[in-house]
């Protein structure tokens, strides 16, 4: 259990911390619509989740696929740190309660299609592994330790949404590019071995 746990809390982590990061940046830059965006973005991952593990499952080169969804995500998350280390130079702290930024539709796309993509690529290998140790090894204590590790997950990215956007915007853009950053390179690094993975087979 302890292994399938830290497996699962550290996979998990990596997609939850970026979503928590960005509801939280947009928060504290007070774009409510983008934040709508995001979290339209979590409930469609939740579906896809279940629809890409019944389709992984069923391909043959999963390697290649998978190698593929990391380089896309980490596409993505290169895409959002750079946003937001551009767009955290020209906001302040002193910008009034009330003044909000009207994103664009294609803004909102992005930031949708953001969060299905790098939420769903972890949600699918979740229902995986569930869907393994429950149905074809049925070993409870497994399935306890990746339950365990994605609700552990999960909430370690709530407390950084709802809490993260209290830190002045000069302490958090460069943190929440740093986490941003070590998650682009994590998905650099499992799309390379699955590339290499999939070269082999």
């Amino acid at each position: 259990m302890p292994h399938a746990f830290a497996i699962t809390f550290v996979d998990s982590l990596e997609s939850f911390l970026v979503v928590a990061a960005t509801i939280a940046f947009l928060r504290k830059t007070r774009q409510p619509a983008l934040v709508s965006a995001v979290i339209r973005g979590i409930v469609v991952s939740l579906l896809a989740s279940l629809a890409g593990a019944w389709l992984f499952s069923r391909v043959d080169n999963q390697a290649l696929w998978d190698g593929r969804f990391a380089l896309s995500a980490a596409a993505g998350v290169a895409g959002l740190a750079a946003y937001m280390w551009r767009a955290g130079r020209l906001l302040s702290d002193a910008a009034p309660p009330d003044a909000e930024h009207r994103p664009s539709g294609s803004s909102q796309l992005a930031f949708f299609l953001l969060t299905v993509l790098v939420v769903s690529r972890e949600g699918l290998h979740t229902v995986l592994l569930i869907s393994t140790f429950v149905v074809q090894i049925r070993m409870l204590d497994l399935t306890i330790g990746v339950v365990s590790g994605l609700v552990l997950a999960g909430l370690a990215a709530w407390v950084w949404a709802r809490y993260g956007c209290r830190l002045r915007l000069a302490v958090f853009v460069p943190i929440t590019v740093v986490v941003l950053a070590v998650t682009m390179a994590q998905l650099l690094d499992a799309a390379v071995q699955n590339l290499a993975n999939a070269s082999y087979s």
